[in-house]
Protein backbone atom coordinates (compact mmCIF):
# COMPACT_ATOMS: atom_id res chain seq x y z
CA UNK A 1 0.00 0.00 0.00
CA UNK A 2 1.84 3.07 -1.28
CA UNK A 3 0.07 5.51 1.04
CA UNK A 4 0.86 3.43 4.13
CA UNK A 5 4.51 3.11 3.12
CA UNK A 6 4.77 6.88 2.59
CA UNK A 7 3.29 7.43 6.04
CA UNK A 8 5.80 5.05 7.64
CA UNK A 9 8.71 7.08 6.26
CA UNK A 10 7.04 10.36 7.24
CA UNK A 11 6.56 9.02 10.77
CA UNK A 12 10.17 7.85 11.05
CA UNK A 13 11.38 11.29 9.98
CA UNK A 14 8.95 13.09 12.25
CA UNK A 15 9.67 10.92 15.30
CA UNK A 16 13.39 10.16 14.85
CA UNK A 17 14.66 12.95 12.62
CA UNK A 18 16.97 10.60 10.74
CA UNK A 19 17.13 7.40 8.74
CA UNK A 20 20.35 5.38 8.86
CA UNK A 21 19.42 1.93 7.54
CA UNK A 22 16.77 0.52 5.23
CA UNK A 23 16.48 -3.21 4.64
CA UNK A 24 14.31 -4.25 1.70
CA UNK A 25 13.21 -7.85 2.11
CA UNK A 26 9.90 -8.39 0.38
CA UNK A 27 9.01 -11.70 -1.18
CA UNK A 28 5.57 -13.12 -1.80
CA UNK A 29 5.67 -16.81 -2.60
CA UNK A 30 2.03 -17.71 -2.03
CA UNK A 31 1.23 -17.97 -5.71
CA UNK A 32 4.54 -19.64 -6.53
CA UNK A 33 3.92 -22.85 -4.58
CA UNK A 34 1.80 -24.68 -7.16
CA UNK A 35 4.42 -23.97 -9.84
CA UNK A 36 7.58 -25.15 -8.07
CA UNK A 37 9.41 -27.57 -10.33
CA UNK A 38 7.85 -26.20 -13.50
CA UNK A 39 9.75 -24.36 -16.17
CA UNK A 40 9.31 -20.62 -16.11
CA UNK A 41 7.57 -20.62 -19.49
CA UNK A 42 4.96 -23.02 -18.15
CA UNK A 43 3.83 -20.54 -15.50
CA UNK A 44 1.20 -17.87 -16.02
CA UNK A 45 2.55 -14.31 -16.13
CA UNK A 46 0.56 -13.53 -12.99
CA UNK A 47 3.15 -15.54 -11.02
CA UNK A 48 5.88 -13.14 -12.12
CA UNK A 49 3.78 -10.19 -11.08
CA UNK A 50 2.90 -11.55 -7.65
CA UNK A 51 6.34 -12.95 -6.80
CA UNK A 52 8.97 -10.85 -8.54
CA UNK A 53 7.26 -7.56 -9.28
CA UNK A 54 6.01 -7.16 -5.71
CA UNK A 55 9.50 -7.34 -4.24
CA UNK A 56 11.18 -5.19 -6.88
CA UNK A 57 8.46 -2.54 -6.82
CA UNK A 58 8.35 -2.46 -3.03
CA UNK A 59 12.12 -2.01 -2.81
CA UNK A 60 12.09 0.71 -5.45
CA UNK A 61 9.27 2.60 -3.76
CA UNK A 62 10.87 2.33 -0.31
CA UNK A 63 14.20 3.51 -1.75
CA UNK A 64 12.47 6.53 -3.31
CA UNK A 65 11.24 7.55 0.14
CA UNK A 66 14.42 6.62 1.98
CA UNK A 67 17.06 8.21 -0.25
CA UNK A 68 16.19 11.88 0.44
CA UNK A 69 15.97 11.18 4.17
CA UNK A 70 19.29 9.35 4.14
CA UNK A 71 21.01 12.15 2.22
CA UNK A 72 19.78 14.62 4.81
CA UNK A 73 20.80 12.29 7.64
CA UNK A 74 24.31 12.03 6.19
CA UNK A 75 24.60 15.79 5.85
CA UNK A 76 23.35 16.52 9.37
CA UNK A 77 25.10 13.73 11.25
CA UNK A 78 28.17 12.95 9.15
CA UNK A 79 27.14 9.33 8.79
CA UNK A 80 26.95 6.96 5.85
CA UNK A 81 23.42 5.53 5.67
CA UNK A 82 22.94 2.11 4.15
CA UNK A 83 20.31 0.47 1.95
CA UNK A 84 20.36 -3.33 1.94
CA UNK A 85 18.38 -5.30 -0.62
CA UNK A 86 17.80 -8.92 0.40
CA UNK A 87 16.66 -11.45 -2.16
CA UNK A 88 15.34 -14.97 -1.99
CA UNK A 89 15.49 -18.21 -3.95
CA UNK A 90 14.37 -16.39 -7.06
CA UNK A 91 17.89 -15.04 -7.49
CA UNK A 92 19.41 -18.50 -7.87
Amino acid sequence: DDAVLAEVFARVWRDEGRLDVLVNSVFSAGSLGPHIGKRFWEMPSSVWQSVVDLGARSAWYANCHAAPLMIETAAKHGTTPLIVNVTGRGSV
